[in-house]
Protein backbone atom coordinates (compact mmCIF):
# COMPACT_ATOMS: atom_id res chain seq x y z
CA UNK A 1 0.00 0.00 0.00
CA UNK A 2 2.85 2.49 0.93
CA UNK A 3 4.40 2.01 -2.81
CA UNK A 4 1.38 2.97 -4.44
CA UNK A 5 1.23 5.87 -2.52
CA UNK A 6 4.84 6.96 -3.27
CA UNK A 7 4.10 6.05 -7.38
CA UNK A 8 1.53 8.59 -7.52
CA UNK A 9 2.37 11.96 -9.01
CA UNK A 10 0.67 14.98 -6.51
CA UNK A 11 -0.26 18.70 -6.57
CA UNK A 12 0.70 20.75 -4.06
CA UNK A 13 -0.71 24.44 -3.34
CA UNK A 14 1.05 26.59 -1.64
CA UNK A 15 -1.49 29.22 0.27
CA UNK A 16 0.15 32.13 2.13
CA UNK A 17 -1.44 34.72 4.30
CA UNK A 18 0.63 37.98 3.04
CA UNK A 19 -1.08 40.08 5.76
CA UNK A 20 0.16 42.11 8.49
CA UNK A 21 -1.04 39.54 11.02
CA UNK A 22 1.88 37.38 9.16
CA UNK A 23 4.46 39.71 9.65
CA UNK A 24 7.99 38.38 12.00
CA UNK A 25 8.16 35.16 13.18
CA UNK A 26 5.41 33.56 11.73
CA UNK A 27 6.27 34.29 7.76
CA UNK A 28 9.81 33.26 8.62
CA UNK A 29 8.38 29.94 10.08
CA UNK A 30 6.32 29.46 7.19
CA UNK A 31 9.27 30.09 4.24
CA UNK A 32 11.40 27.59 6.06
CA UNK A 33 8.49 25.22 6.23
CA UNK A 34 8.09 25.60 2.67
CA UNK A 35 11.48 25.45 1.55
CA UNK A 36 11.37 21.86 3.55
CA UNK A 37 8.09 20.02 1.83
CA UNK A 38 9.63 21.83 -1.54
CA UNK A 39 13.30 20.03 -0.66
CA UNK A 40 11.81 17.15 0.70
CA UNK A 41 8.28 15.95 -0.24
CA UNK A 42 8.03 17.44 -3.97
CA UNK A 43 8.75 15.29 -6.66
CA UNK A 44 10.09 16.04 -9.86
CA UNK A 45 6.94 14.52 -10.99
CA UNK A 46 4.46 16.22 -9.05
CA UNK A 47 2.99 19.64 -9.90
CA UNK A 48 3.57 22.87 -7.62
CA UNK A 49 1.40 26.33 -7.67
CA UNK A 50 1.26 28.79 -5.31
CA UNK A 51 -1.20 31.45 -3.84
CA UNK A 52 -1.04 34.39 -1.92
CA UNK A 53 -3.96 36.23 0.35
CA UNK A 54 -4.05 39.40 1.94
CA UNK A 55 -7.50 41.64 1.32
CA UNK A 56 -7.75 39.48 -1.93
CA UNK A 57 -6.32 36.08 -3.36
CA UNK A 58 -3.40 36.60 -5.90
CA UNK A 59 -1.97 33.68 -8.08
CA UNK A 60 1.83 33.68 -8.37
CA UNK A 61 1.88 30.67 -10.29
CA UNK A 62 -0.65 27.88 -11.57
CA UNK A 63 0.03 24.28 -11.32
CA UNK A 64 3.89 23.25 -13.11
CA UNK A 65 5.83 20.33 -12.78
CA UNK A 66 8.72 21.18 -10.09
CA UNK A 67 10.84 19.44 -12.41
CA UNK A 68 10.36 22.06 -15.09
CA UNK A 69 10.90 25.01 -13.57
CA UNK A 70 13.12 23.94 -10.43
CA UNK A 71 15.40 26.46 -10.24
CA UNK A 72 12.59 29.34 -11.06
CA UNK A 73 10.66 27.94 -8.15
CA UNK A 74 13.43 27.84 -5.80
CA UNK A 75 14.44 31.51 -6.57
CA UNK A 76 10.95 32.64 -5.90
CA UNK A 77 11.03 30.80 -2.75
CA UNK A 78 13.82 32.89 -1.43
CA UNK A 79 12.60 35.85 -2.55
CA UNK A 80 9.14 35.12 -1.22
CA UNK A 81 9.03 37.39 1.64
CA UNK A 82 10.10 40.44 -0.42
CA UNK A 83 7.98 39.63 -3.45
CA UNK A 84 5.28 39.66 -0.40
CA UNK A 85 6.28 43.05 0.97
CA UNK A 86 8.02 41.52 4.55
CA UNK A 87 11.40 42.14 4.92
CA UNK A 88 13.17 38.70 6.15
CA UNK A 89 16.59 38.59 6.43
CA UNK A 90 16.27 35.35 8.63
CA UNK A 91 14.06 33.38 6.14
CA UNK A 92 17.07 32.42 4.60
CA UNK A 93 18.01 29.46 7.50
Amino acid sequence: MLTKFHTKNFEFVFVVDASYSMSGLKIQNAMVTIRKIFANFIGADDKVGFIYFNDAPHVVFHLTYKSYNQVQLEKFINKLPEYLGFPCRACLI
